[in-house]
């Protein structure tokens, strides 16, 4: 039997009508290239068979235990897929169903490759190719990002022996980014950057407040939280096989992006209506001088947790510094005019891309 390019995996829970909407949508795409695997944890009458009573040789629903946890059932999906690749697509989260055929039209010429991203995680807008396995490693995100757009070579995702272990709380809540990684090892890896998703539905927003971790792990994009899955994605790295020069350029890089993700990502989440709406948590306003303050106390807390050195710390809290006001600065110029201005922060960002060495966001 023809294989499928690529399975649209969705692992589901008591968000079955929200899931529907998508589902048939992407349906109305007529392409025998792709197909629905959804594994569903959802209480007994808020399954997606109770409430969806339709049939359609495309969709594959698999009923897994309701108290399976949510990370446990993105592996569950993953395991289910049968195609060429798998696209991870939580049920809140909205696939572009108007690029799914370029998207298939790209996998297709690529059927040898590891996987790749199909989201911003730049201010690119051209796809990337990596064919070395170093280049692939520095170019995937190996940190936490969203799970949605993540694609894996399903073949070469199940040959990973650790897997469990990866897609457990003993890694944090973005596992995605460490198989990447593992994957980059293999070389081939993409990035596909026409975004064939969006976050959230409107819907979703108004009529949930989930997503908010246990009491022992609190909310995820906590300093403290990242920190923690820093620590665990350098252990993962170490296991790789490239030479220490790489490993050292790959958590050099990495720190600093969680770093960023520890400051500025922190602060769209506390002040982003959205967000606080989703995790049902106050919003909150931070000024440059707060940013500032608050940036100092987490450099202050990788160096303690990390060990690193004086130097490291020096480097670390100019580049954080810089990465702090540039946008700031950017935000509260942005009713200038004035080209030069405009052209100059323009420099600033691209320069920083560039020494870093990655196309990461």
């Amino acid at each position: 039997m023809r294989r499928v390019v690529l399975s649209i995996c969705i692992p589901l829970h008591n968000r079955s009508e929200v899931a529907i909407s998508h589902i048939e949508k992407i349906l109305k795409v007529n392409d025998s290239r792709y197909n629905i695997v959804v594994s569903d944890s959802s209480d007994d009458g808020l399954d997606l068979n109770s409430i969806w009573r339709k049939t359609d040789s495309r969709v594959k629903i698999y009923r897994v235990s309701s108290k399976l946890p949510a990370i446990s059932n993105w592996k569950k999906v993953l395991d289910f897929a049968d195609g060429i690749f798998a696209f991870h697509l939580n049920d809140r989260d909205i696939l572009v169903e108007d690029k799914l055929q370029e998207l298939l039209d790209f996998l297709e010429k690529r059927k040898d490759y590891s996987g790749g991203i199909c989201k911003y995680i730049s201010t690119s807008t051209e796809h990337f190719e990596f064919k070395d396995n170093i280049s692939a490693l520095m170019n995937v995100p190996f940190f936490s990002s969203h799970v949605t757009g993540i694609i894996f070579n399903t073949e070469r995702y199940k040959a990973i022996e650790n897997l469990d272990y990866i897609f457990s709380n003993a890694c944090g809540i973005h596992p995605h980014d460490i198989v990447l990684g593992y994957l980059a090892q293999k070389g081939k890896m993409f990035i596909y950057t026409s975004e064939i998703w969006n976050y959230a539905s409107p819907e979703f927003y108004k009529k949930n407040q989930s997503g908010v971790s246990s009491k022992k792990m609190g909310l995820f994009f906590t300093p403290e939280n990242r920190l923690f899955e820093l620590k665990q994605s350098v252990k993962m790295l170490n296991k790789l096989e490239f030479s220490e020069k790489v490993k050292s350029c790959k958590t050099d890089q990495m720190i600093k992006t969680y770093l960023e993700l520890s400051t500025n990502g922190y602060f769209y989440f506390l002040e982003s209506d959205h967000e606080t709406a989703h995790y049902g948590i106050e919003r909150e306003k931070f000024g440059l001088i707060r940013r500032y303050k608050f940036s100092i106390y987490v450099i202050d807390l990788y160096v303690k947790e990390l060990g690193i050195s004086k130097e490291q710390k020096r480097r670390y809290k100019k580049w954080l510094t810089k990465s702090i006001v540039i946008p700031v600065i950017a935000k509260y110029t942005s009713k200038i005019k004035n080209q030069k201005l405009r052209n100059l922060l323009k420099r600033m960002r691209l320069k920083r891309g560039a020494v870093d060495n990655a196309y990461l966001r």
